[in-house]
């Protein structure tokens, strides 16, 4: 489920969104649903009522982003709409639903129950940040943009996303997790555990993940102790049972399993999230080996 600042600024965003601009959102919203062969867009058409068809649940759509303040207009608009949905569609699209913008009232629940036979045909504010948040996260990511929410509010929202659901799985019995006084130096660290083919290319990801990384360790940082340590060691855990013979074959084996867990629209910005958490984990010696000590006065 969408948290925190991002559900905040969608709730006002979308929540302030009215007439066309609010129409032209739910059918935006609808066509990443259900794709352009599942639903029609009606209105730049005589639209008989409707703003839109869902053709799988032959189900005719309406879009209310009232500017009138009182139910009694409200109730006029929507009724009329209906009256005229059921003399043109309803015999093809027996199924009827209503986008409203905000949270409907006890009496939105009684005129489309009054009219549609039940209430459960008036979809609210939440329920269409419901249908945003089983999107995939680029269709989120472009509606958070057209509608001006700091993209940063959306990576925040998958990296709790993630951990979150980390958190809810059991934790590991054994003492998978050594904590070290002090993160090692991290290119011996890569030079220890990788293969020379691969230091350049695990140095550069780690480098160019350093901005993802500072993100996943302020939600860390945020957590309870007896979260972080469950945490930690969930994750260390997932790392020891990855499939593979060195470091290098666990880490990517891990990073695809999150990856199919996490990232099913495989974009680009939830790899460098995915890889970002590992790195943390990594940089902070809880998998992999500890470089070699430097010897005093040697420098190596």
């Amino acid at each position: 489920m969408l948290r925190g600042a991002l559900e905040t600024h969608l709730k006002t965003q979308v929540g302030a969104l009215r007439e066309m601009p609010f129409q032209d959102f739910v059918v935006s919203i609808l066509y990443m649903v259900h794709g352009a062969a599942g639903f029609s867009n009606l209105r730049p058409t005589r639209d008989g009522g409707l703003d839109g068809i869902i053709f799988e649940e032959g189900c005719g759509i309406a879009c209310y982003g009232p500017d009138q303040p009182t139910f009694t207009k409200q109730r006029k608009k929507i009724t009329d709409d209906y009256n005229m949905y059921v003399a043109h569609w309803k015999a093809q699209y027996p199924n009827w639903r209503l986008f409203l913008n905000k949270e409907p009232s006890p009496d939105h629940f009684k005129l489309v129950n009054d009219l549609h036979g039940s209430g459960q045909s008036v979809w609210g504010l939440g329920r269409i940040l419901q249908m945003i948040d089983d999107l995939s996260f680029g269709f989120r990511r472009r509606i958070c943009k057209s509608l001006q929410i700091p993209e940063e509010l959306l990576s925040s929202d998958f990296v709790q996303m993630v951990l979150n659901d980390l958190l809810e799985r059991p934790a590991p019995t054994a003492p998978w997790v050594k904590y070290a006084r002090s993160a090692p130096e991290i290119e011996a660290k890569v030079i220890k555990n990788y293969s020379p083919a691969s230091v350049d290319t695990v140095l550069q990801q780690i480098a160019l993940t350093a901005a993802q990384q500072m993100e996943v360790h302020a939600e860390f940082t945020s957590m309870s102790v007896e979260d972080t340590g469950h945490l930690k060691a969930r994750i260390v855990s997932d790392f020891a049972q990855a499939p593979g013979a060195t470091f290098e074959e666990k880490f990517n084996s891990l990073a695809k399993a999150y990856g199919q867990r996490y990232n099913y629209g495989q974009h680009d910005e939830v790899r460098e999230y995915i890889e970002a958490l590992l790195f943390h984990v990594f940089t902070q010696c809880l998998i992999g080996l500890e470089p070699d000590p430097v010897q005093p006065g040697t420098g190596t």
